[in-house]
């Protein structure tokens, strides 16, 4: 069976996109984009116009991969932009994979981590150069775990669950994670 195709919205300013029906045996990421200087922010909302998640609030331009689905299917994005906006809904199997190596990148980000990846007691090395909020979540078959989550600068030792399969970062600057 194939994997459904990406679905591409874009436009400038303030808008509601109504988003394409999810095939629900899938996950989803969002690769988002905005080029402006003024508040961008997107909240997902659900059929009926409830408030489900806030995916990005920044000033200015960003660049940045989100999860879309992992725990609700939403109906539209509500985007809040000073500026031109692009967001890639695609299915979650097309995220980057993580092989337990120094991986260094910026920025708001998702990886999957293949089975074997992790195992046993399983401590990852981080580091965050930004000023501002810098979280780590390790999703697993029972939901997600918040590893790390701190203000400024950040180095340290964490564990998390050998049974993670995608690990989810926001970060305003430039951060590692590396198997220890």
């Amino acid at each position: 069976m194939a994997v459904p195709a990406d679905k591409v919205y874009s436009g400038r300013g303030d808008k509601v996109v109504k988003l394409a029906k999810f095939d629900e045996e899938y996950h989803y990421i969002a690769k988002i984009s905005h080029s402006g200087s003024s508040n961008f922010a997107i909240k997902s909302r659900g059929s009926n116009g409830e408030y489900l998640d806030l995916l990005v609030n920044e000033i200015g331009s960003y660049a940045g991969t989100r999860p879309l689905t992992f725990e609700d299917y939403p109906a539209a994005l509500e985007i809040t932009a000073g500026g031109s906006w692009k967001v890639t809904v695609q299915v979650l199997q097309k995220a980057p994979r993580w092989s337990g190596a120094l991986l260094k990148s910026k920025g708001d980000a998702v990886y999957l981590v293949p089975s074997g990846v992790l195992g046993g007691l399983s401590t990852l090395k981080v580091s965050h150069t930004g000023r501002s909020n810098f979280a780590l979540w390790a999703w697993g078959e029972s939901g997600r775990d918040l590893v790390i989550n701190e203000i400024g600068k950040y180095s340290g030792e964490v564990l998390v669950s050998s049974e993670t399969i995608v690990f989810e970062v926001t970060a305003d600057g430039s951060w590692s994670v590396q198997k220890s």
